[in-house]
């Protein structure tokens, strides 16, 4: 058995989640993977996760022995969640929306609520993880943050005046956070590297480098130091065009208050 499955199993065996594992991993060891060197490198349905997480005394969903934000219905979704737990750094870049680990509960429930795509029940048990994901943010050894987002995030309506209000002043709260930077992109700004599309890098203790890529269908994670490293280019390239930490914060607090 390869690698990447014995160590998702051994995952799976805890969370209850074998059969939407053996399928994505199924995907994996069929030929998913680039190079032929059994490295994991942008495999869609599931992806690396690590043997020793911890999870930092995360809270256990009723008592199925995983948490929350770790849900049977995203296998997709469950490496990379589990990996901000562990994250020292997550750099996130978002052209749309506000990044999750950062939106209130109205924000997020607005956002899943468009067009009627999935069940009230299933928008609950959504934020609810989210809420649950965000809580790293609040522990004794926090990653490190570090968000750019174009100007137009805060100025698309998402849900009413309020929510739109509240998010922003959530926003520019934890922009002060020391382990926490939020930076814009003005909207006047013309077209960028960025706005090919959202990514997420993150970093674990051990030096390892990870991105994660989001579309219509599903999510994915990527590992192969290559495409890292393409990312990392597209980061600095996105970054260079956002406004400094402080007027970032500034623009953000002007804009909350024309939602008023």
């Amino acid at each position: 058995m390869p690698w990447f499955r014995m160590l998702i199993h051994s995952r799976s065996a805890t969370w209850g989640c074998s059969g939407a594992v053996d399928a994505a991993t199924s995907a994996m060891s069929s030929g998913s993977t680039r190079g032929g060197s059994g490295r994991l490198r942008g495999v869609r349905g599931a992806s690396w996760t690590r043997a020793n997480t911890s999870h930092r005394n995360t809270p256990v969903d009723g008592g199925h022995g995983y948490p929350p934000w770790l849900s049977c219905d995203l296998p997709w979704f469950r490496p990379w969640a589990e990996l901000e737990q562990d994250a020292t750094a997550i750099r996130w870049y978002e052209p749309l929306l506000v990044p999750g680990l950062l939106q209130t509960e109205g924000y997020a429930r607005s956002v899943l609520n468009t067009g009627g795509l999935l069940a009230p029940s299933d928008v609950d048990q959504i934020v609810a993880g989210r809420l649950e994901r965000q809580a790293v943010l609040g522990h004794d050894m926090p990653p490190q943050l570090i968000v750019v987002i174009d100007g137009v995030v805060l100025r698309r309506p998402v849900g009413d005046r309020a929510v739109m209000a509240g998010q922003l002043a959530h926003l520019a709260a934890l922009a002060e956070w020391r382990h926490v930077q939020v930076r814009v992109i003005p909207a006047e700004n013309p077209w960028h590297t960025g706005l090919a599309g959202p990514f997420v890098l993150g970093r674990l203790p051990d030096g390892t480098e990870l991105a994660y890529l989001d579309n219509q269908l599903r999510g994915q994670v990527i590992s192969d130091p290559i495409d890292i490293a393409n990312l990392g280019r597209r980061w600095e390239s996105v970054a260079g065009e956002a406004l400094p930490q402080r007027r970032s914060t500034e623009l953000i607090r002007e804009v909350a208050e024309t939602w008023t």
